[in-house]
């Protein structure tokens, strides 16, 4: 199966409607540092980066949007190569489980609200 092909079969399994996706910025309880998160299906939770300033995780969330919205990430590759270009402060630390399980409530609250907005 070809990149193109798993990444539009990844979307067939999604939770969200149409392209649809999740992101977001959750403070690690540990490091302090605001990190940021996407989720393409709702069934996963990918950290992008970690930012000393919130104001800096918010931005990358909005680069992530509209990179997103525009179809600047429209292949896998052109989806990594956006990834890998995003500046951070440190590398993201794997967050604790009663995070993930916030970060899925979201999600879920996205998925069932009534116009699905982020």
């Amino acid at each position: 199966m070809s990149n193109e092909n798993r990444w539009s079969e990844r979307f067939n399994r999604s939770l969200f409607r149409g392209a649809q996706i999740a992101v977001g910025v959750s403070r690690h309880p540990r490091t302090g540092l605001y990190q940021t998160w996407y989720s393409l299906t709702g069934h996963d939770v990918n950290l992008m980066t970690a930012h000393q300033l919130e104001a800096d995780a918010l931005e990358t969330i909005s680069r992530f949007n509209e990179a997103w919205r525009t179809g600047e990430m429209a292949t896998p590759e052109a989806f990594v190569k956006f990834l890998r270009g995003i500046p951070g402060d440190a590398r993201p630390a794997p967050l604790p489980q009663e995070s993930l399980l916030e970060i899925g409530e979201f999600i879920i609250e996205l998925v069932t609200s009534e116009d699905g907005s982020q």
